[in-house]
């Protein structure tokens, strides 16, 4: 499927339908990914932006968090020292 520096990674069946590799990401990159699936389907209506997408969800996350986690308490805890367990 690919031709790396350190040598090919993923597979292709004969028909060519079915394609798989280890590449974490791969369809991050919104260019690669619109020419990818443009040799299935027209993408030219294809407005996703990945990492914008990704940084609106985390962004929901975490205003979902601070609304919901009373974060001080949180960390005031994680600060508390844990208990001595006396020398018997």
């Amino acid at each position: 499927m690919f031709q790396l520096e350190t040598g090919p990674d993923g597979t292709r069946s004969q028909d060519g339908l079915i394609e798989g590799t280890y590449l974490h990401g791969l369809f991050g990159n919104d260019t690669y990914r619109r020419a990818w699936l443009s040799r299935i389907r027209d993408t030219t209506a294809t407005t996703l932006q990945y990492e914008a997408s990704v940084e609106s969800a985390l962004d929901d996350i975490a205003a979902t968090l601070a609304d919901t986690v009373d974060t001080d308490a949180l960390f005031a805890t994680a600060r508390r020292p844990s208990p001595v367990e006396p020398d018997i």
